[in-house]
């Protein structure tokens, strides 16, 4: 089992969203859609991902992602949307996606730094 480092935010934040979602479903009359449930296995993946293969978690989970940014899954109960014309983004997967390539950079750029360091 790999140690749970700092780049296990974006994933995180994204199930704290999703449990936020089934509390809501429970406590409320909101049902969720398809989207939310290929959201919650794409998660359970990359979950499972992180904990296994690290690098094949940052491929599924970024695609995962951009799958969210352009609205084929989500994570929140409450759909959010931005754009011009037909064109339009998720703000929350965006905001996931710089998470991701930030904690990414950082790990990939210690990594290579301890590495130059031996």
């Amino acid at each position: 089992m790999k140690k749970i480092e700092l780049d296990i935010t974006p994933l995180a934040i994204s199930t704290i969203l999703i449990m936020i979602s089934i509390a809501i479903t429970l406590f409320s009359n909101y049902i969720l859609s398809l989207e939310h449930y290929i959201g919650m296995f794409c998660l359970s993946i990359s979950i499972f991902l992180y904990f296994t293969k690290r690098k094949l978690y940052y491929v599924f989970f970024g695609l995962s992602l951009l799958a969210g940014l352009i609205g084929y899954l989500d994570f929140y109960y409450v759909n959010y949307k931005f754009g011009f014309g037909i064109i339009s983004f998720n703000p929350i997967f965006l905001l996931l996606i710089i998470l991701l390539f930030i904690f990414a950079y950082y790990i990939a750029d210690k990594r290579d730094s301890t590495r130059n360091n031996r």
